[in-house]
């Protein structure tokens, strides 16, 4: 499965990798997951960028084009 149309991702909560064009620099891919800001007086849903910190990037500028699920974590090793 590779990149897919960010519309097609899912609005569940569910952390994803995304693929970011910025119109000043060049691309980058980062985790991301839908925010519904429901919680908001004027709610204003919109990806929220999780940098490599796992703290958030609140940047509703440069929201992601495509995306694709997470792999499945590597198998432990005994």
């Amino acid at each position: 499965m590779g990149w897919q149309p960010i519309e097609t991702a899912p609005k569940d909560g569910t952390e994803i990798l995304a693929w970011v064009q910025p119109r000043t620099s060049r691309g980058f891919s980062v985790l991301a997951r839908w925010y519904s800001d429901k919680f908001s007086k004027d709610p204003q849903p919109y990806w929220m960028l999780l940098m490599p910190s796992r703290t958030c990037e609140f940047d509703r500028h440069n929201q992601p084009t495509h995306w694709m699920p997470l792999p499945e974590p590597p198998q432990e090793v005994e």
